[in-house]
């Protein structure tokens, strides 16, 4: 009768990360001027770049292309694209808002809007309202078929993000000045609520409305909405240039010179997915993290995401495995 052996191979478990993409470098501009916001077109085609110039450059990724736009007489604070991709906006510290048509880059309004500088800007998602916030405190709505104001409304507070619910029924205002986030109904404009965040020096609300990013003293925590006391992740390290994923799943942020995508819902560790040796100074995703703009000292770096991870997998050969010259028997995993 012969001896069976059992030997047992020692496997040395590497951590599994939570990143759902890699991502690839796929070009990068020369562009010396300082970046102090940048943004995509829904179609990912052009990245519009306010520059601490007063202008704003359009990059056309596609042939390489660049239009500069001219209008503003100070520092641009906000820039966005609507979702129908028809108009790109931007405020500035000139109080002005300037509308630019897309299909030849010229500016089709100015608009006088704010006493105070202009410090965000949004649309609705069907493109057919605007609404603009301001170190005055106010919130200013535009009808986007004349860019006529439709209703003032007073946050009390410099209004540092606005944001509207995707179904259009309300918008959020928030202020890093007095620590509030105020909730609108946008059918009668009435004033819905307020949350206090009074130990805090950040606050950042989700595009769909269901999650609250709270930095305080160097810690990070996301809360539910509508719960504040309900904490669904919290990050102990510095982090710059936090966002949120569209789907309100992801957490998008950097860490020194390292970018990571981080699934709110997992406690498992987030690996960089992409790393530089050089200072990051502006970062802007667009929309499905498909793409992901980063300005770097002298240049502008565009870098796509690629295909999901290899994390640690399975092998179809896996399992116990028989020598046929010992008839040892082997645990392996391969």
């Amino acid at each position: 009768m012969k001896k069976t052996i059992i030997n047992l191979i020692l496997i040395i478990c590497l951590p599994s990360y939570a990143n759902e993409f890699t991502y690839e470098k796929i070009s990068a501009y020369d562009f010396n001027d300082t970046i102090k916001v940048m943004c995509w077109s829904p179609n990912e085609t052009y990245l519009a770049c306010a520059t601490d110039e007063f202008t704003i450059t359009v990059i056309n990724t596609k042939d390489n292309s660049r239009k500069v736009l001219e209008g503003h007489e100070n520092l641009i604070k906000a820039l966005v694209f609507s979702p129908d991709g028809k108009f790109l906006i931007s405020g500035s510290d000139d109080i002005t808002i300037e509308v630019w048509d897309t299909q030849n880059w010229e500016s089709i309004f100015t608009i006088n809007a704010h006493e105070n500088s202009i410090e965000c800007l949004a649309f609705s998602s069907d493109s057919t309202l605007c609404a603009s916030g301001s170190r005055d405190g106010t919130i200013k709505i535009w009808n986007t078929n004349d860019w006529k104001c439709i209703k003032t409304l007073n946050h009390k507070g410099y209004v540092s993000n606005v944001s509207f619910s995707k179904n259009g029924s309300s918008l959020i205002s928030y202020s890093n000045n007095n620590k509030t986030v105020k909730t609108w109904n946008l059918n009668d404009f009435n004033y819905l609520g307020v949350i206090n965040y009074n130990d805090s020096d950040n606050i950042l609300v989700s595009e769909d409305m269901t999650k609250i990013l709270n930095t305080y003293k160097a810690k990070t925590t996301i809360s539910d909405y509508l719960r504040k006391n309900e904490q669904l992740l919290k990050l102990k390290q510095t982090i710059s240039f936090v966002s949120f994923s569209t789907d309100a799943s992801k957490l998008r942020y950097t860490i020194d010179n390292q970018i990571f995508i981080r699934n709110i819902s997992s406690s498992k560790k987030s690996k960089p997915i992409i790393e530089t040796n050089e200072t990051i100074e502006a970062i802007s995703w667009s929309n499905k993290e498909n793409r992901v703009a980063i300005k770097l000292d002298g240049k502008v770096e565009i870098w796509v995401a690629t295909q999901n991870p290899t994390l640690i997998k399975p092998s179809a050969q896996s399992g116990i495995k028989s020598n046929p010259d010992t008839d040892e028997k082997e645990w392996e995993l391969i």
